[in-house]
């Protein structure tokens, strides 16, 4: 199952008048979601803060989310950017794509290409690292396992090209991995074995929409160095 939630303060005092398939609650503001976007947007400085300033002052918020089966079907990511260009025009103080664990601010909406795979691919989809592996987070916007690149001291440089290369080529070229199978993210990287890994088991239900069902690939160093 695919799966796209999200999360939008605005300046409403009713629902927006925005025909969409997703589901949209209209909710009370949630101090919870200032902490969300003030953390997130703190690393990128992607916010201004004068946006801040908005967002901390939200008079509503939207919580809009959008189930699916199958794998790899665009078409649901595609709705749910459609989704967020228009709130953004009917004045959205930014996007918390919780399957993501990502916020964007309302302006880089103005100009999104909703059938352009790499511009659903960058909405939707996020990288983080800690010391032991990068990994992707939101390829369940697509139906699509993410993927996981552990890494030593010696391979960690590699790491973040490697997941962000198969993660992009499975959405952007729709590119469908195998067990086993040897990837290079160009012919001078170095190659890495794909491992398929299934979903991490389930301990909390409120933890359960954010849990890609798809499991992920695991990309293992696989050259000498």
């Amino acid at each position: 199952m695919g799966r796209i939630i999200l999360s939008i303060p605005g300046p409403w005092a009713q629902m927006p008048d925005i025909k969409s398939p997703l589901s949209v609650e209209f909710l009370p503001p949630d101090p919870d979601i200032v902490r969300e976007f003030e953390q997130l947007s703190r690393s990128a400085e992607s916010f201004t803060p004068e946006e801040l300033k908005a967002i901390r002052k939200h008079q509503s918020l939207l919580r809009a989310r959008l189930d699916f089966e199958g794998s790899g079907d665009f078409a649901y990511a595609k709705q749910a950017a459609q989704y967020c260009r228009a709130i953004c025009k009917a004045g959205a103080y930014g996007i918390f794509v919780e399957t993501a664990l990502k916020v964007i601010p309302p302006e880089p909406f103005g100009e999104l290409n909703c059938d352009d795979l790499v511009s659903l691919f960058h909405l939707f989809v996020e990288f983080y690292g800690d010391r032991k592996s990068i990994q992707s987070e939101g390829m369940q916007s697509f139906g699509l396992p993410d993927v996981v690149v552990p890494f030593t001291r010696e391979t960690r440089s590699f790491a973040q090209g490697a997941a962000f290369a198969l993660a992009a080529r499975m959405v952007c070229d729709r590119m469908q991995p195998r067990e086993g199978q040897r990837f290079r993210a160009s012919e001078s990287a170095h190659a890495y074995a794909l491992h398929k890994e299934p979903a991490a088991e389930i301990e909390d239900d409120e933890e359960a929409d954010f849990v890609n069902e798809a499991g992920r690939w695991r990309m293992d160093f696989a050259d000498e160095l």
